[in-house]
């Protein structure tokens, strides 16, 4: 027997009340349809109230027929239940789990998200990402996309829901390689000037930091004063601002364990501590003892959440960087997030071990940081066997005798020798 869909549903409004119609086929393949008022202060929690129902309709019929309840739900729908799963039993983190929902509207709003679960097929999964590929979407957003997907049909299979993938032969799609937009060289001495001018405000401390340690929004917005040590010069990243549905909150590390440590050059450490002692006055203003708990770019607060809004330093930075006229190896206005692009990139051009730059940047792997800056490894790597081969040239400081020489004649430089 073929799954009937209950596929069209909508809303229709009679005195005042929203009507629900859900359109469906009966015994005899003849469309019927079925009416109810549906509650809500909005049309869209009406909507969201009609879609409850109609999936109630479906799941008592697909029982009554035997069918799996589960699979014979819309993609959409168990895909959503798919991520609840994950989210209740804590096998994602919350911030992996905002993007996981962000995606799940790219199957509600096509018409693949109505589709029988167990029925979707391959040819179907295509049509989709060209559709939203045609939609002006980034290959990294459709990728994510059909990643919730596959990892929904992979929980199918191995619950023994399904008795294999019906999208496994889809490739998985591609996010090509992309260049980093660095701020230029040329313009980094312009923003380095600008910065030793102004005074260390959120916005001014947080592009300083960024440029000077390569840490993300997120961690510097999240970093506190007992989070460095003025003694070893050193920051530990500790925890990140994250957002989750346009709510901010503070994202631990798994077990509480530091996510790296970074070192302090002078300049960033006369920036902190004139930044520290703003802040300070900011206290004594407001009648507001000094914590060392306070976030460094945040508010004289004592409250958990006096940490600066990312959104604020990212519209901080637009405006500093548009009145500088800054412009990036891509030849666009460099983000935020490009000035964490920007230390890498220097760091590497100036011959800095990839291993060192992987662990200030905080990638897991040595890999990630070949992959992201392969373009600057390698012309680091140009320059690193220019200055070999010079090495190797050099005059030497002792020099070389032949045999022939008696150990009392003064030795006589070979015409090219070897550094030791």
């Amino acid at each position: 027997m073929e799954f009937v869909h209950f596929t069209s549903s909508f809303l229709r409004k009679r005195d005042g009340d929203w009507i629900g119609v859900v359109n469906y086929k009966d015994d005899a393949g003849e469309w019927r349809a079925k009416q109810k008022t549906v509650f809500g202060p909005s049309k869209r929690q009406a909507k969201a109230a009609l879609e409850v129902w109609r999936n109630e309709l479906e799941e008592a019929w697909a029982l009554d027929q035997g069918f799996d309840v589960s699979t014979s739900q819309s993609v959409e729908v168990y895909v959503r239940k798919y991520l609840d799963n994950l989210q209740e039993t804590g096998a994602r983190a919350r911030s992996t789990m905002a993007t996981y929902r962000h995606m799940l509207k790219h199957l509600e709003r096509n018409p693949i998200g109505k589709v029988p679960f167990r029925d979707l097929e391959p040819k179907q999964v295509e049509e989709w990402m060209i559709s939203l590929r045609e939609a002006g979407k980034s290959p990294a957003t459709i990728q994510k996309a059909y990643n919730v997907l596959h990892g929904a049909y992979a929980q199918a299979v191995e619950r023994g829901q399904l008795p294999y993938d019906p999208i496994a032969s889809v490739s998985r799609p591609k996010v090509p390689a992309t260049k980093r937009n660095a701020v230029k060289k040329s313009d980094c001495s312009k923003l380095t000037s600008y910065l030793d001018l102004v005074d260390e405000s959120p916005v001014n401390m947080s592009i300083i930091l960024a440029l000077y340690t390569g840490m993300r929004e997120g961690e510097i917005c999240a970093l506190r004063w007992s989070d460095i040590d003025f003694d070893d010069n050193t920051i530990t990243v500790m925890r990140s601002v994250a957002r989750d549905d346009g709510v901010t909150y503070i994202k631990e590390p798994k077990g509480k364990k530091p996510l790296r440590t970074i070192p302090i050059p002078a300049v960033l450490r006369k920036h902190l501590l004139s930044r520290r002692e703003i802040m300070r006055d900011e206290c004594e203003t407001m009648i507001v003892p000094f914590k060392e708990s306070m976030y460094v770019t945040g508010k004289p607060s004592l409250s958990p959440k006096a940490y600066e809004d990312p959104h604020q330093v990212w519209h901080g930075w637009k405006t500093v960087a548009s009145s500088l006229g800054l412009r990036g190896t891509m030849g666009k206005t460099p983000t935020f997030h490009d000035l964490r692009h920007t230390y890498a990139t220097m760091a590497i051009a100036e011959g800095a071990d990839i291993k060192s730059v992987q662990t200030i940047l905080g990638h897991a792997k040595a890999q990630t940081t070949l992959d992201i800056y392969a373009d600057t490894t390698s012309e680091a790597m140009r320059k690193t066997a220019d200055l070999t081969a010079g090495a190797l040239r050099a005059p030497s400081v002792s020099s070389f005798t032949t045999r022939r020489e008696s150990p009392s004649q003064e030795a006589r430089p070979l015409g090219k020798h070897f550094a030791a």
